[in-house]
Order: C-alpha cells, then structure tokens, then sequence
C-alpha cells in the first residue's frame, strides 16, 4: 500500500520541514510500499513517486480538489492507499491504519462554536446526508480505495464544488466504516505541547510547526534521515 502526501507546488522552507519530520514519522511507524508526492516536489527527497500538479486557484481546497482527482487517474500507485497531510506526525508505532472519528456528526452540529464558514457549512452539509452519522475528520492518515473514492466524489458532486472539507466524512459513513472514537490531538497553541507529547500522534498549524519548541520536539523525536532524503 502506497502512502500518498498532497504537497503545495509553492510553499515556505518551513511547511516542507514538517513533510520532512511528518514522512520521518510515518517510516518509523506504518508500514507502506512507496512514497507518493502530488503537487509540489521539495528537492531534499529522493526514491518517491513524482506527480507534479501546480497550483492554479486562490483557496487552498480548489487545488487540492484538482490534486486528488489527478491522483485517481494516476495509474502507478496500489489501488489502496494511505492519504496524510504534512501536518500529521506519527508518535506510536501503528501495524495498520484505523480509522478514527472524533464522535456523532449530530453532537458537532448542536455544539460548534461558529455558525458560518466553509468548515461549518460543510459540516451541516454531510449531516443532512448522514443524520446518524460520524465525523472523521481526525488530523491522522486514512487509507482510501481508489475505485470507491471515485464513485463517492462523483455521486456527492464534491468535484464540481471543488470543497473537499469533509472527504473523509463524506468516505466512511457512505461506507459504513464504524471506525474508532479518539481525541484529536491537534496542536493550535504550542503551550498544548507538553499535554501533548506523549500522545499516539499529533497535528499542527504552520504557526505551532515554525516554533522552536516543536522545532525541537520533533527533531529530537526523529533525528535520523528517512530513505526518502538526500
């Protein structure tokens, strides 16, 4: 099973670290066949599947719409795979990859603290679709099907609107992945750190990523080279 990173074509030296320590992570804790970059190419890695596919919109979720569906029409990579951002960082060792919910689509609907945004709208979107169901948007790998992601795009029109938000959501209630509860150990201030370092995996934000005290962690964490680096 490949693991698949979507990647900016344009982006600090900063937010390619954290791919370099996330892909650190992931070697030492999952077990996957190649690395598969979709979009832009930093040039410290070496031994990976190259898909290049540059940015052309303004928002975020446009380009990586257009990432994804290039990567279901990309033919050399396992027909499952493993999908994780650059911001997921692996502190246990996991033999394969659960799939984990953060709890009932309906208890996020009655208590999320803002009532506008695309995050919100989206949100209320897949909970009309799936009343009974839960929210997988956990900051932590999934394995995807190429053939069953494809249909679920097409059949929920996320293609057209280009908002891919809640694709997880939208992949495993459609389904019927019960999956796990967990907390989401997302670190938006890096005092949560400390609370933190310790847990089975972790998230940041470019502004958390860019301190010195992740900085540090994470190095320390994994200071050896993955294969995938010059």
């Amino acid at each position: 099973m490949d693991l698949v990173y979507i990647v900016k074509t344009s982006a600090p030296i900063e937010s390619y670290n954290e791919l370099r320590f996330s892909i650190r992570s992931m070697e030492r804790n999952l077990v996957f066949e190649n690395l598969v970059i979709v979009g832009g190419i930093p040039s410290f890695l070496k031994n990976i599947k190259r898909l290049p596919v540059p940015d052309s919109e303004g928002h975020k979720y446009p380009n990586v719409a257009k990432k994804i569906l290039r990567l279901l029409e990309y033919e050399n990579i396992t027909e499952d795979f493993i999908y994780c951002n650059d911001d997921f960082f692996l502190l246990k060792y996991y033999g394969f990859v659960p799939y984990l919910h953060k709890g009932l689509l309906r208890n996020w609907i009655e208590n999320y603290p803002f009532r506008k945004g695309i995050y919100y709208e989206q949100i209320v979107d897949v909970y009309e679709k799936f009343p009974n169901g839960k929210f997988f948007e956990v900051h932590f790998p999934i394995v995807f099907n190429k053939a069953n992601l494809w249909k679920i795009i097409k059949k929920y029109g996320m293609a057209e609107k280009k908002i891919m938000v809640m694709l997880r959501t939208y992949y495993c209630n459609e389904l019927g992945i019960d999956g796990e509860e967990t907390r989401d150990y997302k670190i938006y201030n890096i005092s949560q750190l400390e609370e933190y370092k310790n847990a089975p995996f972790i998230s940041t934000t470019d502004q958390t990523a860019m301190s010195s005290e992740f900085k540090t962690f994470i190095y320390n964490r994994f200071p050896q080279k993955s294969k995938f680096e010059y």
